[in-house]
């Protein structure tokens, strides 16, 4: 056993907490074949601070045997905080077995931000229903940085069965749901089936929204929209007003 070694093991056993998060983040870094077994034995820690620590190496070290043990402290943790890192340091792989974890904890009760915000961003890494199912859950939840992340992932996992979905996102009060939602109809060629939603957006006090819909709504211009573009003429937005004067020259053409 080298000198190195030893002083690390040595420090796991140190009475100070922060002793030991401080070996078990170099053997994470220094990733040793016997890593697992080092790091085990702490995910039972009486700290949770260890507990996050051993958890989150066993993610660093990225051997897919170490697994099975982050899915169980992600479920069964009495910490929050640990709970969240746990899901967290799943992102390193993928699996099926995750994806039911991720997919279990949308339909566990809510004590914290962190696991739901974890797994959605996560999920958009699995091309499944049950993927697409669990994000358009996501999608309502009261947490704005949740709502984030699932409309992020949903539009990687984008499908013409999200129509309806991205329609309702579009009344969303997060400005950045409203704009993926934008993109998400834009993507799929369905921005027709959403022009009322999207003439109302267009007077969206956000300037970002205001310019993602006129560039939507210019995809498929149409007579009926003349109006619509005439008012965006005054519109605070350049980008808006110059979209709005290439609308209604197309259009007087076709008229």
């Amino acid at each position: 056993m080298s000198q190195d070694i030893k002083t690390i093991l040595d420090a796991l056993n140190d009475s100070n907490p922060h002793a030991r998060i401080q070996a078990l983040d170099t053997i994470g870094t220094m990733k040793p074949t016997n890593a697992i077994e080092i790091i085990i034995p702490y995910l039972s820690d009486e700290n949770a601070r260890v507990r996050v620590a051993a958890v989150w190496n066993l993610g660093d070290i990225k051997d897919v045997n170490a697994v099975p043990y982050i899915i169980t402290a992600a479920k069964e943790d009495a910490s929050e905080e640990v709970r969240g890192v746990a899901i967290a340091a799943l992102e390193n792989y993928h699996s099926h077995d995750i994806l039911i974890c991720l997919v279990e904890e949308v339909h566990r009760e809510k004590l914290s931000r962190r696991p739901r915000q974890e797994v959605a961003k996560q999920l958009q890494n699995y091309n499944s229903e049950l993927a697409v199912d669990a994000l358009i859950i996501l999608l309502e939840d009261e947490d704005v940085f949740v709502r984030d992340e699932a409309a992020q992932s949903l539009l990687k996992l984008n499908r013409s069965t999200l129509i309806e979905v991205w329609k309702k996102a579009l009344k969303d009060v997060s400005d950045d749901v409203r704009n993926i939602a934008i993109q998400a109809l834009s993507d799929l060629g369905y921005v027709e089936l959403a022009v009322d939603e999207l003439v109302v957006l267009l007077q969206n006090e956000n300037i970002f929204v205001r310019d993602s819909v006129a560039e939507a709504l210019l995809q498929l211009n149409r007579p009926r929209l003349m109006e619509v573009w005439e008012k965006a003429l005054n519109d605070s937005s350049e980008d808006v007003r110059d979209i709005a004067v290439q609308a209604i020259a197309d259009l007087e053409v076709l008229i």
